[in-house]
């Protein structure tokens, strides 16, 4: 599942034999998929994949993967709350129980946690003195580093405490020096870049962390609790109202989205079943969509 597995295409790949493209046109989206050519490139590269479930189709061709779902029902009770806030402060006080129970602070995680709820984390663990490490971004175009180098043009590399934004500003420029400053371009690129950089936020020792529910392997003596557990959040159900059509999917190598909708939703449950200590909640409304 999460465990960091290394996957060596077994496949044989096809010799390439020069082809006629006007006998032979390439469809637009078939050649996207073209599993051969990835699959020779693969083979000459070690591939660590994080989970082996939510993968396309295609990229099950490429890895030569097909994931099986050992499905087991859910038992969990599920907490409703009526409100975010509601619903955060039900999870503060479950983590208080723990602690008290002598539960280590660093095996308790949240996950499933938008940024929705960073704010009302932040107040309400703070309330009750509950360190957390919330993953805020920042981004480094609005510090007043970034401010004074577009106004004056001039990077301050003697101030000791300008130094981490520093040398990000001078990675960016070094990335983008292939453009002439003069060039509008280069200007609209910049900015773009700096607003995509952020800042590096320290994190704290002995404190509650968020973690992503598909990515981690979570241990048997480790407390998980799933926030946001909404019908359509929780598995994330498609539409067919992406820009290849579920006609053009059954043409290639993409699951249609009906099929996607089983496999998030299989996904889940494989997902849940192997945390042990495991605590569900969802809230009616939140600031964002009551």
């Amino acid at each position: 599942m999460s465990a960091e597995e290394k996957k060596s295409p077994t496949a044989e790949t096809a010799e390439n034999t020069p082809a006629d493209k006007s006998k032979n046109p390439i469809h637009p989206i078939k050649g996207m998929m073209d599993t051969t050519l990835s699959q020779d490139y693969l083979k000459k590269h070690d591939i660590i994949l994080k989970s082996i479930y939510n993968l396309d189709k295609y990229e099950e061709e490429m890895f030569n993967i097909k994931p099986h779902y050992e499905l087991t029902k859910i038992s969990n009770k599920v907490v409703e709350c009526t409100s975010l806030e509601e619903e955060v402060n039900y999870v503060a006080l479950e983590i208080i129980k723990l602690l008290n129970k002598g539960i280590d602070i660093n095996k308790i995680y949240l996950t499933n946690v938008s940024d929705e709820y960073f704010y009302t984390l932040d107040k309400i663990f703070s309330y009750y003195k509950i360190p957390i490490n919330i993953p805020y971004q920042y981004s480094i175009y609005s510090t007043k580093v970034i401010n004074d180098y577009l106004t004056s043009g001039k990077i301050d590399l003697v101030d000791p405490t300008k130094t981490a934004i520093t040398k990000k500003l001078l990675n960016i420029l070094s990335n983008i020096s292939f453009i002439d400053e003069e060039d509008p371009l280069f200007k609209t690129i910049l900015i773009d870049e700096l607003k995509d950089t952020f800042l590096d936020i320290p994190l704290k020792s002995n404190a509650i962390n968020i973690k992503d529910l598909y990515s981690e392997e979570f241990k048997d003596d480790e407390y998980v609790f799933v926030l946001g557990f909404n019908q359509e959040v929780l598995p994330r159900l498609e539409k067919d109202i992406k820009y290849i059509s579920d006609n053009e999917k059954s043409e290639v190598s993409l699951y249609t989205t009906n099929e996607l909708n089983i496999i998030s939703k299989n996904t889940l449950t494989v997902v849940l079943s192997k945390i042990k200590n495991l605590y569900l909640s969802y809230k009616l409304s939140s600031p964002f969509n009551s």
